[in-house]
């Protein structure tokens, strides 16, 4: 129960599970839950955590949050497995875009990093802190810097 309290990110992954089951369901009392949920649960755990998080988004299971803090996930988002994020990461749509991006399986996206535009990041990638990912990246290998340059391949 303690380490439950001090991570505030798996608050965050907790109620963004629950929306997500109640923006699956169709149904009319559900839709009407949803919106009470996202201004009574979801605003104010927003705004204790700094971590935004959309019922829309699709997150598959092993997502985690190491610190938590300046975290954007854009509804359009994908996210695979296993996926470990840090503080100030933004997965967002580019300017005028409506598409964010869509991570892989494995993937570490270091402290900072931000992940803009319709992009595909591919399975056991990790990002290193502060990248700038503009374009896709590739299966197994290693990103960094502005913008995000492959340095290293993954054995």
């Amino acid at each position: 129960m303690g380490r439950f309290i001090q991570k505030p990110g798996i608050w965050a992954v907790l109620g963004y599970r629950l929306g997500r089951f109640l923006y699956q369901r169709r149904c009319l009392p559900a839709r009407v839950l949803l919106v009470l949920y996202q201004i009574f649960v979801l605003l104010p755990l927003k705004l204790l955590t700094g971590i935004e998080i959309y019922p829309e988004t699709r997150i598959d299971s092993g997502f985690y949050i190491e610190h938590y803090g300046g975290i954007f996930i854009a509804p359009s988002a994908v996210i695979g497995r296993n996926c470990t994020i840090f503080q100030g990461v933004t997965v967002g749509a580019d300017l005028g875009g409506q598409k964010a991006g869509s991570i892989g399986n494995n993937v570490i996206i270091g402290a900072g990093a931000k992940i803009i535009g319709d992009i595909v990041v591919g399975n056991n990638v990790v990002i290193g802190a502060n990248a700038v990912v503009l374009k896709d990246v590739e299966e197994n290998v290693v990103v960094a810097g502005v913008p995000a340059v492959v340095i290293r391949r993954r054995d």
